[in-house]
């Protein structure tokens, strides 16, 4: 972390064990640094998790939610039973004070996010635009950065702004959509598009599983199951940092956790393909 830093949640360190229950607290680990950039403690800048009525508990005839043998949170939906309407998602929204200051200072700062995640079912062509993580505005065509998963391409796993750029490691194989773990980082300045009036609502800021935001009607089948280990934001301004150093810590961190004798090293969950078909 660092004098910048926004948000941090860790798998691990961000939450007790077993699976997050809606309205669950998870600890924002960077809440100290960020209390010195925006107002707010650590109940105000933590993310609270959540699950719409339709997705509730660990399973349901649409969805799974489990914890990996390692900690990641593993989530995913049925291709056979799919939802008719929008708005279906479980995760966490930003905490508003920090996707304000976002939104407040773009254009201008340049802001770092990343990922380290697992795809353990790859989006069907129908659905791959979907965020796993992203500010949006009321539009797919307006936003300050996206992050998904179901494209073969560096540039739209990661979609940002203002001279982005997409780190990528993979331990056993070389295909951007192995399911395999991955970081995936980027760093932005500007909105793509139109710059909304107001700060995105919830729905459109956030970290999650499922139909929401803009995408909330349109894609309703073929989602991406996939393990969440770690989500960062930093404002560069504040700590003097590039998004190329943060990015590389970032890498070593990943390269040390998913390595042998690592935290996240031989990971084991439930397949998708059998728990939810």
């Amino acid at each position: 972390m660092s004098e910048g830093s926004l948000l941090l949640f860790d798998a691990i360190n961000s939450l007790g064990a077993g699976v997050p229950e809606n309205d669950d607290i998870l600890t924002n680990i960077a809440y100290q640094p960020a209390s010195a950039i925006v107002a707010g403690d650590e109940a105000t800048l933590s993310p609270v998790w959540y699950q719409h009525s339709s997705v509730a508990g660990t399973e349901s005839d649409y969805h799974f939610l489990e914890r990996t043998s390692k900690g990641g949170i593993h989530a995913g939906f049925s291709w056979e039973t799919i939802f008719t309407l929008g708005g279906r998602w479980m995760g966490f929204m930003i905490p508003q004070a920090i996707r304000d200051h976002v939104f407040a200072n773009t254009p201008g700062r340049q802001f770092y996010v990343s990922m380290i995640m697992r795809a353990t079912r790859q989006a069907g062509s129908s659905s791959r635009d979907v965020m796993t993580a992203g500010q949006i505005g009321s539009t797919t065509s307006a936003r300050s950065f996206v992050l998904r998963t179901g494209y073969t391409d560096e540039a739209s796993i990661v979609s940002v702004s203002g001279g982005g750029r997409f780190v990528k490691n993979y331990p056993d194989a070389g295909s951007i959509i192995d399911l395999v773990p991955q970081l995936q980082a980027g760093w932005f300045s500007n909105w793509y598009g139109t710059k909304p009036g107001s700060p995105p609502a919830g729905g459109n800021s956030n970290v999650g599983w499922g139909s929401r935001g803009p995408w909330g009607s349109t894609y309703l089948g073929e989602m991406p199951s996939w393990i969440l280990y770690r989500f960062y934001i930093e404002d560069l301004f504040v700590s003097g940092r590039t998004g190329e150093q943060v990015a590389a810590a970032d890498l070593a961190k990943f390269n040390a956790d998913f390595g042998e004798g690592g935290r996240f090293a031989d990971d084991t969950f439930s397949d998708p393909l059998l728990v939810k078909p």
